[in-house]
């Protein structure tokens, strides 16, 4: 089961074996014009299953993470 919540303004996506683990947990990063959203249906419950932890989030300004408009994100992920 996917679990959303927000954490310091990301979107933070959420998807855990049935049992408890020893393997690594993943985190999935999406990339332009898209959500941590993206692998909610595709690859988290399928490696939940295998069992894996599996999170993702959504970078500011993207998905349901806060931000500025989209079109000034890019050039504040390069500012010093």
């Amino acid at each position: 089961m996917i679990k959303t919540e927000k954490i310091d303004g990301l979107e933070v996506f959420s998807c855990l074996p049935a049992r408890k683990t020893n393997r690594p947990p993943l985190l999935f990063v999406h990339g332009a014009f898209a959500g941590g959203w993206m692998w909610t249906e595709t690859f988290m419950p399928f490696l939940a299953k295998a069992g894996c932890p599996c999170y993702a989030l959504s970078l500011r300004g993207h998905g349901g993470s806060d931000g500025r408009e989209p079109r000034e994100v890019i050039p504040a992920y390069f500012s010093v």
